[in-house]
């Protein structure tokens, strides 16, 4: 039988509906290039903000243009999100070998998770996507996880994470997926009729800080 339980949280409804990303180009030059700047962790505070206060999410189809009061949000949701203690973690995460980090995603993050999603906590992921040294730690994610479901009736009992992932808006079937266990254990992002599926390292959770 499986074992599963959903937060109130539905990203189509509570999450933004524009793809992750702000401009940092000036005004006169968009026609000709854009330079996006990536805001997931700000995204996923900023949804989280208004969830917890029982605020409406704004429902712009498109970015903050530079300037607005969502765009500053955005970006200080972000730097909040990346600050003091998580950016280290995040480092030091991203440079532990890979079955290390398979296990402690599963045997220490998880159950946080579950925990959280039992209480009815959408709570904030820190993906792990890029490799040791090489990998740019800026091309990690964030998103939210809102619900899950542990299939038992098979061998390895695969986990399913319901995210809300900025890079993909309005999608409510987006997931985190896991089969193995400890140190076999693969981690992968899915989104429905996209090319999104992604293998990732690990994830750790990032408790979300109001603003206020």
């Amino acid at each position: 039988m499986d074992e599963k339980n959903l937060t109130t949280f539905v990203p189509s409804t509570h999450g933004f509906h524009f793809r992750n990303g702000i401009s940092m180009t000036p005004k006169f030059l968009r026609p000709i290039f854009d330079l996006k700047f990536g805001v997931c962790g700000g995204m996923c505070w900023a949804t989280l903000d208004r969830y917890f206060d029982e605020e409406p999410t704004d429902s712009a189809a498109t970015a903050p243009l530079p300037g607005s009061a969502l765009y500053k949000e955005l970006f200080w949701r972000q730097m909040d999100s990346t600050s003091s203690w998580r950016w280290f973690k995040t480092i030091v995460w991203q440079n532990t070998f890979d079955k290390k980090l398979a296990e402690l995603t599963q045997k220490q993050e998880w159950p946080k998770v579950k925990k959280l999603i039992d209480e009815g906590t959408p709570i904030t992921l820190c993906l792990i996507q890029c490799l040791p040294i090489i990998g740019i730690p800026t091309a990690n994610h964030q998103v939210l996880a809102v619900g899950y479901r542990v299939d038992n009736t098979s061998p390895d009992k695969p986990i399913y994470i319901s995210i809300y992932n900025p890079n993909w808006p309005d999608k409510d079937t987006a997931t985190l997926y896991m089969t193995g266990e400890g140190s076999n254990a693969e981690w992968k992002t899915y989104v429905p009729n996209t090319d999104a599926s992604k293998k990732l390292r690990g994830f750790f959770i990032i408790p979300h800080e109001s603003k206020h």
